[in-house]
């Protein structure tokens, strides 16, 4: 399905490959237990198949300059505008969106903030602005969202 794609960004969690082709537009492969693929089938898939968009249209697909892949879930920074997207688990409110429930799709990330950059580990996400401010947000068992305490938050901070 992708012999024709190219792709300039990759990046791996623990159960699944992200990576952008050439365009900006994300593709992911490997499990899909918590919708971390972003193709709304919660079906793994051994090659890379396309991120639909957030109302789970193709022909609604965001452009990326940047994807991380955590360990259940995947997060984008929009190219252009500097939005963060994120789908997948959010059971620790790693996906920025104010809620904990499983998206097979692109969800917005509750900021106003244009991100350049972001970076997604098992139960949170980070990403840095075009004003290189740092945000963080979700799990923070061991002080990982550097808060200054451990409290969970599902929107960035």
């Amino acid at each position: 399905t992708v012999l024709s794609e190219r792709f300039s960004a990759l990046d791996g969690g623990g159960k699944h490959f992200c990576a952008l082709n050439t365009l900006g537009y994300a593709f992911c492969w490997g499990r899909d237990d918590s919708g971390q693929l972003g193709d709304t089938l919660l079906v793994n898939s051994t090659t890379p198949i396309p991120v639909v968009g957030p109302d789970g249209l193709m022909a609604t697909r965001l452009r990326f300059s940047s994807i991380a892949a955590g360990s259940s879930h995947t997060c984008g920074v929009e190219a252009g505008t500097g939005t963060a997207w994120c789908w997948g688990d959010g059971s620790s409110g790693q996906r920025g969106d104010g809620t904990t429930e499983l998206r097979q799709r692109p969800r917005r990330v509750q900021s106003d903030e244009r991100f350049r950059q972001i970076s997604a580990d098992s139960t949170h996400t980070c990403a840095v602005t075009e004003s290189n401010a740092l945000y963080c947000w979700g799990g923070n068992a061991f002080g990982q969202l550097g808060i200054g305490g451990t409290a969970q938050r599902s929107t960035p901070t």
